[in-house]
């Protein structure tokens, strides 16, 4: 399948996502999802393959046990994330236990947690992979055990029993083509400066790579790439030395916390630019409500987390030998927005992480 094809099954799912709000915590669901042509390939492309539909506390013959590492919880993204486990796990009656590493440099850290898992009685380990081949020894480890291990978020370049995993290079293509459109050849050069995150970080690299792609054509100038840590003080610096670098910037597009902080320091400088992300926080939702911002994506990421939580229990189950399926990347600007179910994305204002459950609790 050509890339283009790829993008455009992507973005039809995720349309689509935008008007299909999940049920009550209590009810089944299904959520229209995107799968690989070759689910065993990391790197096969995605395109639209209908609704995935959730499991029912009925078809659950055991309380499994099952453990999420994550490689942080310092923003709102994998924020949603911790909040759609813990919603599966109260409606599904299964135990929960999730680890987070404190950072993408931090993979000794992330194999001693996924361990961790095992030693208390994991049925099924969900990494959040802080690199794409560093856990491939474990993870072939536990699964001689018999261990199931489901693949998210940023992906493992290894056999796993499921996979719940975006090509972050359709959100850097998706990103850029949005901001292209304004652009068109010809119209007169626009400064843009891309704001991925952490340098030799799959998603980042990814996001960064479809953005070029992205713009391809139209008379977006890409200035720079600048990379650092999802971290305000980190984004802070560097959007600063892009506007004294570049005092003509038209743009800021990337992470949420640089697109925040770029907007913050364009309006105290007095100076106009135009921010967009390539993936959702409660800033760059209610930026885009508000006009202040152009746009930004979603991934969907609470339903991403239900998603690959009822996968993993359909394997374990015996109903499915191996499950791949995420929802797509959807654009929210000032039109879609309008129908856009927040609790698809984020999670509720005030959530904090509790990181064992059992139901009973």
């Amino acid at each position: 399948m050509h890339l283009g094809k790829l993008v455009l099954g992507a973005i039809a799912a995720a349309f689509l996502a935008l008007a299909a709000a999940p049920a009550d915590a209590g009810d089944s669901w299904s959520f229209p999802v995107v799968c690989r042509d070759d689910p065993t390939d990391l790197w096969s492309p995605q395109s639209d393959c209908g609704d995935f539909a959730s499991l029912e506390s009925s078809d659950i013959t055991k309380q499994w046990n099952l453990c999420v590492v994550y490689p942080h919880v310092k923003d709102p993204l994998y924020l949603a994330y911790t909040y759609g486990a813990r919603q599966e796990a109260e409606r599904l009656g299964f135990k929960l236990v999730s680890f987070e590493a404190g950072g993408y440099e931090h993979l000794d850290k992330q194999i001693s947690q996924m361990e961790d898992c095992v030693a208390q009685g994991a049925d099924a380990v969900f990494p959040f992979a802080i690199s794409t081949t560093g856990l491939n020894k474990t993870i072939a480890e536990f699964r001689k055990q018999g261990i199931i291990v489901y693949d998210l978020g940023n992906g493992v370049e290894t056999e796993v029993d499921g996979r719940s995993v975006l090509t972050y290079k359709v959100a850097g293509i998706t990103t850029g083509k949005y901001v292209a459109k304004r652009h068109p050849k010809g119209s007169g050069e626009a400064q843009v400066v891309f704001f991925p995150g952490p340098a030799g970080v799959s998603w980042a690299e990814s996001a960064a790579q479809g953005f070029k792609e992205g713009i391809e054509g139209s008379d977006l100038n890409l200035v720079q790439v600048m990379y650092g840590a999802i971290e305000r003080g980190t984004q802070l610096k560097l959007v600063e030395d892009a506007l004294q670098a570049f005092p003509d910037l038209d743009y800021a597009i990337g992470n949420t916390q640089a697109v925040e902080v770029a907007l913050n320091l364009a309006r105290e400088r007095g100076k106009k630019i135009d921010v967009m992300a390539y993936y959702l926080s409660p800033g760059t939702e209610a930026g885009v409500r508000n006009g202040t911002m152009l746009a930004t994506l979603t991934d969907n990421a609470t339903m991403l987390m239900k998603v690959a939580i009822n996968g993993a229990l359909k394997v374990l189950e015996g109903k499915e030998e191996y499950v791949d399926a995420v929802p797509g990347f959807a654009v929210l600007d000032k039109d879609s927005i309008k129908d856009y179910d927040p609790l698809t994305s984020v999670a509720p204002a005030g959530w904090r992480p509790v990181f064992n459950y059992t139901p009973g609790d």
